[in-house]
Formats: structure tokens, sequence, C-alpha cells
């Protein structure tokens, strides 16, 4: 009997139901398992976060935003992948980014 393959899993974080249904609908597109969060608190304790292959994370959230987000993983010594998605994407955002990525020093 041949069992069907794992998809890959990715978690969308926004607090905003049409972002993530957005992002929920274009991921399935390519053929990718994804589960929702409405927020960064939702993602850490989601019972499936060790198991996602990447995060898609909305950088402006109320409470805890991207930034603290990628910092919590980061002290958990995760090493996700993470697509940081921003309005403003300035040098600063983008130096603060790279410096708040999970796995880097």
């Amino acid at each position: 009997m041949h069992m069907a393959q794992a998809r890959p899993l990715v978690l969308v974080v926004d607090g905003d139901l049409a972002g993530r249904e957005s992002y929920k609908f274009s991921l399935e597109l390519d053929g990718l398992e994804i589960a929702t969060c409405r927020s960064g608190a939702e993602l850490l304790s989601h019972p499936r976060l060790l198991r996602a292959c990447c995060l898609v994370l909305v950088d402006h959230m109320p409470v805890l935003d991207g930034f603290g987000v990628l910092a919590l993983l980061k002290a958990q010594g995760s090493l996700v992948p993470v697509i940081l998605i921003t309005g403003h994407a300035t040098a600063a955002f983008r130096s603060a980014a790279r410096i708040s990525r999970p796995g880097r020093p």
C-alpha cells in the first residue's frame, strides 16, 4: 500500500482575516499545507510549530509584533525560515530583520 507523502507545512501569522485567507489560498495553490494564526502568541503556542518548514509573518500586529515573535523564536533556538511581510521595507527595517532572524547569532 502506498502512503501519501506529507505536504510541507507553512504557518501564516496575520492579525487580519482577509490577509490570512489570501496567503493561505495562494500558498495552497503551490501544494503546501497551510495553518493560520491570528497573532504571534497563537503561533508560539501552535501545536505544529515544530513541524513547520516555514513561517509567513506579518510584522505589524497588536501586542506582539513580528520582531517580538522573531526574538522569541530566536531565544528558543528555532531554525525555521521566516518570511517577514511589511508595508515599510526601509533600510533600517531590513537591517533589524536580518539581526532578528532565528538561527542567526
